[in-house]
């Protein structure tokens, strides 16, 4: 989607969604520049997304953000790999790399969804 397109084309955004969009409007767009002086609850809105911590690719795949979907799983796959190398080689794994490696879905969901309604941005190539 470019920006000459007509509303018609746009998915039909629910209230919720409405709000995020314009939490995230508010904390400066895709560069996040004040996100900082929105209170706590508000900053959980923008920076945090439920449905996307529980079902990680399927929900970005259910938004239509299918490359991104593809390369954060690759992403994680990886980086489980690499805490997986880490354990047998040193004894010991690595939260961030095992286990954190899921909180690119929730954490990146909203602003991704956001460039592709807002901006047109649906992935990086």
């Amino acid at each position: 989607m470019n920006n000459t397109e007509s509303a018609q084309d746009r998915p039909t955004l629910s209230e919720t969604w409405k709000k995020r969009f314009a939490l995230i409007d508010k904390a400066g767009g895709p560069d996040w520049g004040h996100v900082s002086t929105l209170p706590f609850q508000e900053r959980v809105t923008v920076c945090f997304n439920l449905w996307a911590c529980l079902f990680g690719p399927f929900y970005y795949l259910a938004k239509g953000l299918w490359k991104k979907a593809i390369a954060y799983a690759g992403l994680c796959f990886v980086l489980g790999l690499a805490n997986d190398y880490v354990e047998a080689e040193f004894g010991a794994g690595n939260f961030i790399f095992g286990n954190g490696a899921v909180l690119l879905f929730p954490i990146f969901a909203n602003m991704d969804y956001f460039k592709k309604v807002r901006l047109g941005d649906n992935g990086w190539w």
